[in-house]
């Protein structure tokens, strides 16, 4: 894969970072795990069921508030694998972290939006996403 990227070439040859930014999406795969085996899907290892480390929300919130290119607000949507497929206890313990590094790294004040892409075979009413998120 090539990526190319704006150089400024009067600046020895310099990262161009004017046309950067802002961000305002940020896309969480919180599993691979898919309940479902589309054959236009695009992801691989859709049968694992290994969740994204709770270790990794606050560097990934961390570098998302620091940034120069944050934007006025940030919108995480959960998405690639199932998310529902992931237990609410999961997203509890992931909400809590993003809690923490919002008050450690938002100096700011972003909001931070979520929103869940899903096939929602995997969504019960039993299940109050409001009270979690």
């Amino acid at each position: 894969m090539t990526i190319n990227l704006p150089i400024n070439i009067h600046n020895n040859n310099s990262l161009d970072i004017s046309s950067f930014g802002p961000i305002n999406l940020v896309v969480i795969q919180p599993t691979p795990f898919c309940n479902l085996d589309c054959d236009y899907c695009y992801l691989p290892n859709r049968d694992l069921k290994e969740r994204l480390s709770l270790d990794l929300i606050e560097p990934i919130f961390k570098a998302i508030f620091t940034s120069p290119f944050v934007g006025e607000f940030v919108d995480i949507c959960w998405h690639a694998g199932e998310p529902l497929a992931v237990p609410i206890s999961y997203y509890k313990e992931v909400f809590k972290k993003i809690q923490i590094a919002n008050q450690k790294y938002n100096y700011g004040a972003v909001p931070i939006y979520h929103s869940i892409q899903t096939n929602s075979i995997s969504h019960t009413h039993e299940v109050h996403w409001e009270e979690t998120i």
